[in-house]
């Protein structure tokens, strides 16, 4: 997450200086700035600048997630919420570049989006949850009106981040393999993210979206596979 949250603020920074993101100051420009003053070696170890940090990173995460997997209930539903309000306000500074930069208002999309879990866990019932994500949709509608931002990709940017985390909720609490389970799924994600990482750095080529994120390219894409 920290990676896509590190090449997102990259692309919403404009050449003159960062945005007004509460956090393109300290994550976006200083990495951006550093990497890019940084120059290239002839052995390309300049594009592996970032590895120590992002080991290091990836072992706290992971003992972290691992913790959180292994205790179930409120540990599950915290892991669950805090992924989603780093991936809703991922998502929500990427489009607020189309409606005049990030604004404090803002917070509300993935403060909405982390009730999603807490909802699963609490209620334990799929019909509640569903019927609060499509409530929440609603008053997405209402309020980026008001906002003048693009609720067209703000509902169903929501709707999965909230789906997804509410899903994760349901699947660790299943008495018999809910365990099981979400560890598959941790594994699964840690694997593509590193299979992404080393697969785009080694190969490179042509890039993905370089309008969202300037550093994805086709062949990350094929090594997350």
């Amino acid at each position: 997450m920290a990676g896509g949250a590190d090449e997102a603020a990259e692309a919403d920074t404009p050449r003159g200086g960062p945005t007004g993101g509460p956090m393109s100051g300290s994550t976006g420009g200083s990495m951006g700035g550093s990497a890019a003053a940084r120059p290239a070696s002839k052995d390309g170890s300049a594009a592996w600048g970032d590895l120590g940090q992002r080991v290091v990173s990836g072992v706290v995460l992971g003992v972290a997630a691992a913790f959180a997997v292994s205790q179930g209930g409120f540990w599950t539903m915290g892991l669950a919420a805090l992924a989603a309000v780093v991936m809703g306000w991922e998502f929500r500074r990427i489009l607020a570049t189309r409606h005049g930069g990030w604004r404090a208002v803002d917070w509300y999309f993935p403060a909405l989006a982390a009730l999603a879990p807490v909802a699963a866990h609490l209620s334990k019932d799929l019909a509640y949850v569903a019927l609060g994500i499509v409530a929440a949709c609603a008053a997405i509608i209402a309020v980026d009106r008001s906002l003048g931002a693009k609720w067209r990709w703000s509902v169903p940017g929501f709707a999965f981040i909230a789906s997804a985390a509410a899903a994760f909720v349901f699947l660790r609490d299943h008495e018999q393999f809910g365990g099981l389970t979400a560890v598959w799924l941790v594994v699964v994600v840690v694997a593509t993210d590193v299979g992404a990482y080393f697969a785009g750095r080694m190969i490179g080529g042509p890039k993905l979206a370089p309008r969202l994120s300037p550093k994805k390219t086709w062949a990350g894409l094929g090594g997350g596979a």
